[in-house]
């Protein structure tokens, strides 16, 4: 499986604050969607993250990189004499057709993912929730 994440590098957020009674809370900016990020990516299989590569500022995924990493996911995966189902979401540099010839090259069984589905991946409950904290 596999998940992205953008992370801001500057990562400003409401605190609490003391006010008398009656008094206006400080303003606070909203956060500038033009902001330094960079992209996470993640890659678990059943007992947790296999490989990680965090992006370039604002470098985003196509399906050469998109490739890239899934033959360094195959190189960690090496040792492991199981077959690999592969769930992915339907993003596009994940199914284009150099990404599925890519897997099917490797010899992955892919899983197909419901294109109206919530997100099911492991990355959003565990990992991706405290980096927002």
């Amino acid at each position: 499986m596999c998940d992205e994440k953008w992370i801001p590098f500057v990562n400003e957020e409401r605190h609490n604050e003391w006010r008398s009674p009656g008094q206006k809370p400080k303003q606070t900016p909203k956060r500038d969607f033009r902001q330094k990020k960079a992209l996470l990516c993640v890659w678990w299989d059943r007992r947790g993250p296999i490989f990680w590569e965090l992006l370039k500022n604002s470098e985003t995924i196509k399906s050469r990189k998109y490739c890239e990493q899934l033959e360094k996911v195959r190189q960690c995966l090496r040792n492991r004499c199981v077959p690999v189902e592969f769930l992915q979401d339907n993003a596009r540099s994940h199914v284009s057709r150099e990404t599925l010839q890519k897997i099917e090259d490797m010899g992955w069984e892919r899983v197909e993912h419901p294109p109206y589905s919530p997100d099911i991946s492991p990355s959003d409950y565990y990992l991706f929730r405290s980096l927002e904290h």
